[in-house]
């Protein structure tokens, strides 16, 4: 993976927001080699490297989970010295809540967290605390945009259920499979879009860069009326090497990262801890990634059932 496979990956999940049964994919490419000034060729087949070797293996739909009540918290969990995490691991999968395992290189563990409320937040955090034997746990938050609907139709959740994994499927392909009209296929998912009520993001796998290191950036901030100058100066540092950035809580960011050697990672850290108005910072190398946002949309369902039935009694 080299600096212009970057430019594309973030081109694609970043800068164009609209996914492909929005856009056209051909197009959607056409548009990021215009913008990058490389070929239609190249980009094509740099894409297609990407899928193949899984760093980009495809494309998840999910409702907006705004739209139920519930919140992401993204989590560094540092676990005991040589403790083995496969036992971790495998309870970890099953608590209510996990969409996402990435396993560290050395004693930490990073998981994504759906939360509907502070107390639950605080309980799913002390059960994880006892799987794992945490030493210490950091986090931050990530903010979805507001969805300006009240709720799904059995329709919307269909099509939601049909894109989940594969968001590259045409109005066509979607509408066959679900015994819709292609129009109805297309309304529907224009009028969820443009009511933020779909959440599309990539399914990014960086334990399978190939001669590259995947690393979690994680730093905070001494104030955070420091915060914007601290982004733009550590998203300006890492243009050529950032893959995604979430910069939604006030207090804490993480950036995702290709690094070309440990070397690397190490002056990166360095750099990042020197920054004004940094208060600290770490850097997790990826060994595994975990992927259970299935998860999601199981608990976004029963959450969606358990309303209806509430409006429907009263």
């Amino acid at each position: 993976m080299d600096e212009l496979d970057v430019r594309i990956f973030r081109a694609l999940t970043t800068d164009h927001k609209k996914p492909s049964f929005f856009t056209p994919l051909k197009t959607s490419l056409r548009e990021i080699a215009r913008s990058l000034q490389v070929d239609d060729v190249t980009v094509r087949n740099r894409y297609k490297r990407l899928k193949e070797t899984g760093i980009l293996s495809g494309w998840k739909v999910l409702p907006n989970p705004n739209l139920f009540g519930y919140r992401m918290l993204n989590m560094l969990v540092d676990t005991p010295p040589s403790s083995p995490k496969d036992d971790m691991i495998r309870k970890l999968k099953l608590v209510h809540g996990v969409v996402a395992i990435h396993d560290s290189h050395g004693d930490s563990l990073g998981i994504s967290l759906l939360y509907d409320t502070e107390q639950s937040l605080s309980r799913t955090i002390e059960l994880i605390s006892r799987i794992t034997n945490a030493e210490n746990i950091v986090h931050a938050y990530m903010a979805f945009p507001g969805a300006q609907i009240g709720r799904l139709t059995d329709t919307d959740w269909a099509i939601v259920r049909s894109l989940a994994e594969d968001a590259s499927k045409s109005y066509v392909q979607v509408a066959e499979e679900l015994g819709l009209s292609a129009r109805t296929v297309k309304t529907r998912l224009l009028r969820l879009e443009l009511n933020r009520a779909l959440i599309i993001s990539p399914t990014l796998s960086l334990s399978a860069i190939d001669g590259m290191i995947g690393v979690f950036l994680f730093y905070s901030y001494t104030k955070r009326e420091l915060k914007d100058a601290v982004d733009r100066a550590v998203l300006s540092r890492f243009d050529s090497n950032y893959l995604w950035a979430t910069l939604t809580d006030p207090d804490r960011a993480y950036v995702i990262l290709v690094a070309p050697t440990m070397a690397s990672v190490k002056s990166y850290l360095k750099w990042t801890k020197m920054q004004p108005g940094v208060a600290s910072a770490r850097a997790e190398i990826v060994v595994e990634d975990i992927h259970l946002w299935n998860n999601a949309l199981e608990i976004f369902q029963r959450q969606q059932t358990f309303l209806q039935s509430t409006i429907e009694r009263n």
